[in-house]
């Protein structure tokens, strides 16, 4: 990808296009188009088509979706699919409509078939059974755009990468109790529960309960480093698993120890991730000094704070 070419991030000011954008300039690349919803809104195919024809973007970066999170995907689960949808196409139409060189299509590992066919999840059995039913609707759209994807390589020669992510956290995060992925989640009850005073953190799962968890400065370093030396789909997690009780604990040591843990039930899933170490990329996160840094930016960034 060549230093000067008209970058499009959608989502940008989401957690992993913080962390992509952040990517992007260590490597030398200026030229960013980041439109904010009401400059680039995707469910207006004319917005979309008129905002390409304007600005002619070389290379797309498409992380724009509706994410509620495993609680939320549970509960909206007709708006997941029907929107994202509506979302991917009108985006990827018109990636055809006005060519780009190259797309990265930020899908999830609730696009995996469920029950999984084994353990850590690795790419060829991504479509061995329908998602996960509490995600289907979420899944589903992201499975769904795969299919574009394929057809703009093999019918107008427009390669891709799509990323199948864990569960990321970080700057930008959405802090929403209900609707969002595990860490911000932990988060936001933490603080809430400092501020009430009682000191008290549900978690839904057990101690033992384990995932992979990546920070998004990690996240966005290795969508660059797939999308420059990859194609097709690969597996983007941090590679190794943390605990619930883990991540709990590195919360908790942000707030002195000072909260009182709540336990619920819940089941682990964890990430295969050899495809994208033979491309090069070796995450180095530390959970401990990743949850920090997300604590530290909650904490300084109240008035920001998107919900």
């Amino acid at each position: 990808m060549e230093l000067d070419a008209n970058i499009l991030i959608t989502g940008a000011n989401g957690v992993l296009g913080h962390g992509l954008w952040h990517a992007l300039q260590a490597q030398g690349y200026c030229h960013f188009l980041c439109p904010t919803r009401q400059e680039l809104n995707a469910l207006n195919r004319q917005q979309v088509d008129d905002f390409f024809a304007h600005h002619r973007p070389h290379y797309v970066f498409h992380l724009a979706s509706l994410v509620f999170g495993l609680q939320g995907n549970m509960e909206n689960q007709l708006n997941a699919i029907a929107t994202n949808t509506l979302i991917n196409q009108h985006l990827l139409l018109t990636c055809q409509r006005y060519p780009v060189r190259k797309i990265f299509f930020a899908s999830t590992v609730a696009g995996y078939g469920y029950p999984y066919h084994s353990l850590p999840l690795t790419e060829p059995y991504f479509f061995s059974g329908a998602p996960h039913s509490g995600e289907y609707g979420y899944g589903m759209a992201k499975r769904h755009a795969l299919g574009y994807l394929e057809i703009l390589r093999r019918e107008y020669d427009i390669d891709y990468c799509y990323g199948i992510f864990t569960n990321l956290f970080g700057p930008n995060n959405r802090f929403d109790i209900h609707c969002v992925h595990v860490i911000p989640s932990l988060i936001e009850k933490a603080a809430a529960s400092i501020r009430r005073e009682d000191r008290c953190l549900p978690v839904w799962g057990r101690l033992e309960t384990s995932r992979d968890f990546m920070f998004s400065k990690e996240a966005g370093a290795a969508v660059l480093h797939a999308f420059l030396h990859g194609s097709g789909m690969i597996n983007i997690a941090s590679g190794y698993e943390s605990t619930l009780a883990q991540v709990v604990a590195a919360i908790n040591l942000c707030y002195q120890s000072r909260l009182n843990i709540v336990w619920d039930a819940d089941a682990p899933r964890s990430v295969d991730i050899s495809h994208l170490r033979a491309l090069g990329y070796h995450p180095s996160s530390n959970l401990n000094d990743a949850i920090a840094k997300t604590v530290d930016w909650h904490r300084q960034n109240t008035d920001r704070i998107r919900k």
